[in-house]
């Protein structure tokens, strides 16, 4: 790739596997065209910061109902379930920074590239005895969790990882639209299976040179498709038949 590696996150890592050319011009080239204003994406971080100014005030205030932050419907569906996780937990916190470095201890979320190896954003953690619940809001329709190892797994990873202590962490998607959550849970018996699979994942990112087009379901929704050898092939084929 180049001489300094690329620190990964999860987002990183799936649009590397979705489509290591898609990758490329977002991290490596960075050519990628902005699409940071993508209306659901502004909705997602409205009711991600909604979730995190309740989680708050929840923390500070306890349950002086009257004064809790102005949220909307949608946001308003996750409020039985921080005020659960504080009536069964010793800590909570909302909306932490993780980064680990080469041999998966924490670091400064700042720090280059070639100190951090992984990031991830826990946007709600708790803590009781030996065991963590972590939370990751999500809007928009329910998606099935079926990866091996996939985004809970890696932030389940990631706190096991700089939390020794800690023996078990149930980790979920909570759907705020639809009321619904689904869960993994991983011991730390099954930590080094885990930290051997994204360390492979970290060195087939940072050892690719050819970054191959890869063809799939959301490629009509790529920015960069015009330029995309595998979309001007088609058209070529298109053509010329």
């Amino acid at each position: 790739m180049k001489n300094n590696p690329i620190a990964l996150s999860w987002s990183r890592l799936s649009s590397y596997l979705e489509c290591p050319y898609k990758f490329k011009s977002q991290y490596v080239d960075k050519d990628y065209p902005d699409d940071s204003n993508n209306p659901h994406f502004a909705r997602g971080s409205r009711i991600h910061k909604q979730m995190e100014d309740y989680t708050l005030f929840k923390k500070q205030s306890g349950d002086v109902i009257e004064s809790a932050p102005a949220m909307s419907g949608e946001a308003k569906a996750g409020i039985p379930m921080v005020d659960k996780i504080f009536n069964q937990y010793d800590v909570v916190v909302p909306e932490r920074q993780l980064a680990t470095d080469q041999g998966w201890v924490k670091c400064d979320w700042f720090a280059k590239s070639t100190v951090v190896k992984y990031r991830c954003i826990i946007d709600l953690m708790a803590l009781r005895d030996d065991e963590v619940l972590s939370v990751d809001w999500k809007t928009g329709k329910v998606r099935p969790y079926d990866a091996t190892h996939g985004q809970l797994h890696l932030s389940s990873a990631m706190i096991l990882s700089v939390l020794p202590n800690v023996k078990q962490i149930t980790n979920s998607y909570v759907f705020l639209d639809h009321k619904q959550s689904l869960s993994i849970t991983l011991k730390r018996e099954d930590l080094q299976a885990e930290l051997d699979y994204f360390n492979t994942m970290h060195d087939t990112v940072n050892s690719d040179k050819c970054f191959d087009p890869t063809k799939h379901k959301y490629c009509s929704f790529c920015l960069i498709k015009n330029k995309c050898p595998l979309f001007v092939k088609q058209e070529k084929d298109e053509v010329f038949g």
